[in-house]
């Protein structure tokens, strides 16, 4: 549950909060902020943790959720805590009663298609987010 608030809760909520406020400060259209950061994060959801693109549409309604989360409460912190509290629920209820093998390594010892895909969907992410702020720099 540490590594879930901590790492990936705090990790996705803060990437989604940077790119919804970029987007709708930039471009002024509030559709705009809210479909491209959850329709991505719907997208990596679906293929890489669900790997079935089904799950695009409750990952997609999940987003939106911690997204009217983010709005209701005007604090980042209240998103992490749920998307981390729902991601800790999802592995407790996967693993009960039959834990990984204690020899399972914690990261990947190749790499795979999804990861490759992971590593192309975040350097995607990042060039969302960090080019648009450097642009505007440089454009002044």
């Amino acid at each position: 549950m540490v590594y879930q608030l901590a790492a990936v809760a705090t990790g996705e909520e803060l990437l989604k909060f940077v790119a919804y406020t970029e987007f709708r400060q930039r471009y002024k259209s509030l559709l705009l902020a809210v479909v491209l950061p959850v329709g991505f994060w719907a997208g990596f959801h679906a293929l890489q943790a669900y790997q079935n693109l089904l799950y695009i549409i409750p990952a997609f309604i999940c987003g939106l959720i911690l997204l009217a989360l983010l709005e209701k409460t005007k604090s980042i912190i209240a998103p992490i805590i749920a998307h981390g509290a729902y991601n800790s629920l999802c592995i407790y209820f996967t693993y009960r009663g039959n834990p990984p093998p204690i020899e399972t390594p914690w990261f990947p010892e190749t790499l795979t298609s999804g990861d490759i895909l992971l590593i192309g969907l975040a350097a995607m992410w990042i060039a969302f987010i960090l080019l648009p702020p450097l642009t505007r720099k440089a454009d002044s």
